[in-house]
């Protein structure tokens, strides 16, 4: 889903792509798995249609690299109208993560603190919710063959 070649900014700054947009050999395998990450996305959004709303909140988003890649994904790709909002306890990763996504121009990505255990029903019911780590390691784990590596 996600090309060499294509201008994903969050993968420049991964180091994954190089600034002439070409798959980095050390990252190729990290490649590899952000994509699978994103075809899961895409089987859980392949019901919307171009314009669709789509509202997201990441609990326990981190540094928060698979939400930059998953705003860029249903955004530039799919082109939905997606909202998606980053949750996380460390101040300084969520001031991080909030300059980055200005610095990409993503407009409706916002990071704030914030904490699950304080989100009510009313607050959640309208958003899609997504724990990109635990979501990531359903995905690692379906890669890994029995030997324990990932290939």
């Amino acid at each position: 889903i996600l090309k060499e070649g294509m201008a994903i900014e969050p993968l420049i700054e991964l180091g994954i792509f190089s600034r002439d947009l070409k798959i980095i050999k050390a990252k190729s395998d990290k490649y590899r798995q952000i994509n699978r990450f994103i075809e899961f996305i895409a089987d859980a959004t392949a019901s919307y249609q171009v314009g669709d709303r789509i509202r997201v909140i990441d609990f326990g988003c981190g540094k928060s690299y698979l939400t930059f890649i998953v705003y860029y994904y249903l955004t530039f790709i799919k082109k939905l109208d997606a909202e998606i909002l980053g949750l996380d306890l460390k101040e300084d990763v969520i001031n991080k993560c909030n300059l980055l996504a200005q610095k990409f121009n993503y407009k409706k990505l916002k990071f704030q603190l914030g904490d699950i255990g304080k989100f009510t029903r009313a607050m959640v019911s309208i958003w899609s919710l997504l724990c990109m780590r635990a979501m990531w390691l359903l995905i690692m784990h379906s890669l890994m063959p029995s030997s324990g590596r990932v290939e």
